[in-house]
């Protein structure tokens, strides 16, 4: 990463995040389109579902950008042990976020 043009890195690394963003639209919109077709209820099912989903990401960005920015500073400093330590931290903790709002989201559902 070191010796390689910067245009040429970003554009490597932007891809799969790319792929990921579309992706994840498109799941949005055919669903919402066979859901759709079922009952306006559904479809406000999925707004609702769409909002929460978001949040969850929006969670995970946070957590992957901060964390990836610093290991890519630590790693630039060859400090790889403190890389490791905030790899490991930037997975675990958005894991843990993300059980404790699935344990919420459970003890709060309507009945």
């Amino acid at each position: 990463m070191t010796t390689k043009p910067i245009r040429v890195l970003v554009c490597k690394m932007a891809v799969p995040t790319i792929i990921a963003m579309v992706t994840t639209a498109l799941y949005n919109v055919v669903d919402a389109a066979f859901i759709g077709r079922l009952s306006t209820e559904g479809t406000a099912a999925i707004g609702v579902s769409f909002a929460y989903m978001t949040f969850i990401q929006a969670l995970g960005f946070f957590f992957g950008h901060g964390s990836g920015n610093y290991i890519s500073r630590a790693l630039g400093a060859k400090n790889t042990g403190s890389a490791s330590v905030v790899a490991s931290v930037g997975f675990i903790t958005p894991f843990l976020i993300g059980t404790l709002a699935a344990i919420v989201s459970w003890v709060l559902r309507p009945s």
